[in-house]
């Protein structure tokens, strides 16, 4: 389960090999994983791949200020999120 994953640092690890590519910007990259993360149904690389995906792209797009990779416990689910301060999407 991903949740047992997280808590046991593939978030850190997904983390690492995406500042491992980051150039000298000014950019910081938090995490923020909840403590009381319920267990639930999730094909765990496909779920690390998503969320490396969110990252990676993240990073990419923020020239500078931050990043913040978040797991929450939320409705009977856990919510990740993934916040920067980049250029976004244009409409």
């Amino acid at each position: 389960m991903l949740q047992q994953q997280l808590a046991m640092g593939r978030a850190e690890e997904i983390v690492a090999a995406a500042l491992d590519g980051l150039d000298t910007r000014d950019v910081h990259l938090d995490l923020d994983i909840g403590t009381d993360l319920p267990s639930w149904e999730v094909d765990p690389a496909l779920a690390e791949r998503v969320v490396a995906n969110l990252v990676d792209n993240a990073l990419k797009y923020t020239p500078e200020g931050g990043v913040l990779l978040a797991a929450r416990a939320q409705a009977g689910g856990v919510s990740i999120e993934v916040w920067d301060t980049g250029i976004g999407i244009g409409a």
